[in-house]
């Protein structure tokens, strides 16, 4: 019907700003961040970018540090993205460095085989010089948790800056909502839905959505999802909360 076919036309018009983020950065050279601690290190001017990847066969949580070795006073911001080139502001982690205040942050539960993409981006003038490293603490990958359309609110908890996975399959054609509950909360909670086997992260989900209620629900409208399809889900927030989560039709 003609709802499929707008759904259509969105995911073109998603895959044709993966192609222009892919042709942004494409020029950029892509090094390899070794996940036992090896350093890499560079120099970057004013709002330029390096590259850089790392995968693993196996999963756990990856520290990754960027300490600010010279240069401005203003240092670099360091955005990752899973399987995809991050950008300021389209990142699933992000954190910045100055001199003196190395910036790390935990991408935790990292997918077997899955490319993760990291940012360097200079943000001072002339130039700002770094290092980076990546440290790898294995573990067994968690799956994300499944929630059954119509069923029971599901009680989560996460950790600040980490994400909470879940899954659902759509019963039948239509328009289904993804509720987030929050019982306290002091920042700002997102929580995105993508199509499996693409885990939702904030930088490549189809849906999203963002809350600073507390003891309300907070609905995601996911919109033309035919019979079967698998949708995943998140959410994260910047401090350790609890949450209740739920799948419906609409």
């Amino acid at each position: 019907g003609s709802q499929y076919g707008r759904e259509a036309t969105f995911i073109m018009v998603a895959v044709w700003a993966l192609l222009a983020t892919l042709a942004l950065t494409g020029a950029a050279a892509v090094d390899t961040l070794a996940l036992d601690g090896t350093p890499q290190s560079g120099s970057l001017s004013f709002n330029q970018y390096h590259y850089y990847v790392f995968n693993s066969s196996v999963s756990g949580d990856v520290t990754i540090t960027t300490t600010v070795t010279g240069g401005s006073q203003y240092g670099v911001w360091t955005w990752i993205g899973s399987n995809y080139y991050p950008i300021d502001g389209r990142s699933d982690w992000n954190v910045g460095a100055i001199q003196g205040y190395p910036g790390s942050t935990v991408v935790g539960n990292i997918q077997p085989g899955l490319a993760y993409y990291v940012g360097v981006q200079g943000i001072g003038s002339p130039t700002d010089e770094y290092s980076i490293t990546a440290t790898l603490v294995p573990g067994d990958w968690v799956a994300p948790m499944v929630i059954e359309v119509g069923d029971m609110p599901v009680v989560s908890a996460i950790t600040a800056y980490q994400y909470a996975d879940f899954v659902f399959q759509a019963p039948a054609n239509g328009n289904y909502s993804l509720d987030v509950y929050v019982e306290r909360s002091g920042s700002t909670v997102y929580y995105q839905a993508a199509r499996w086997p693409v885990i939702a992260r904030l930088g490549n989900s189809l849906w999203t959505n963002k809350t600073t209620h507390s003891g309300a629900w907070m609905p995601l409208a996911i919109n033309y999802v035919r019979n079967g399809t698998n949708i995943t889900a998140s959410v994260t927030s910047s401090r350790a909360m609890q949450f209740d989560i739920r799948a419906r039709a609409l």
